[in-house]
């Protein structure tokens, strides 16, 4: 209720299943009904899920330092494109991108935009073929 603005969700759902539908290791998803009578359905980012994995990747981070020294950069670069801490640092960034709702909507929206405005999915006769669910910024 907190991240709504709210000091209730009754004051945004006229339900909201408390049993998950869907769940994974960041976030899980619960069904609802919005005030206006619209069903729909809620992500939910698990309780300290941000702080748990910045704790972890900090401990991968000076795994990946380690190994940065202890290999040197001749050995690592023949087999990976950049230093181990370098690639552990770009998976953090994605992963932390994970837990944060607002910017995987924005992401939704950007993605439906192309869908509705692309002219290859037109001329090939897919457009329709995939479908963006509506979100919802404060619902």
């Amino acid at each position: 209720a907190v991240e709504l603005g709210v000091s209730c969700l009754s004051e945004v759902f006229a339900e909201f299943e408390d049993e998950p539908m869907a769940s994974a290791s960041i976030a899980q998803v619960h069904a609802a009904t919005l005030r206006s009578g619209e069903r729909c359905v809620v992500k939910v980012v698990r309780p300290k899920v941000r702080e748990r994995l910045a704790a972890d990747f900090e401990a991968v981070t000076l795994a990946a330092r380690l190994a940065d020294l202890v290999l040197g950069e001749g050995v690592v670069l023949r087999f990976l494109s950049a230093r181990v801490e370098s690639c552990v640092e770009e998976l953090r960034a994605a992963v932390l991108d994970e837990c944060d709702l607002a910017l995987e909507r924005q992401s939704a929206e950007e993605f439906r935009a192309w869908l509705d405005g692309a002219p290859a999915l037109r001329r090939a006769g897919l457009a329709g073929c995939v479908r963006v669910p509506r979100t919802y910024a404060h619902a």
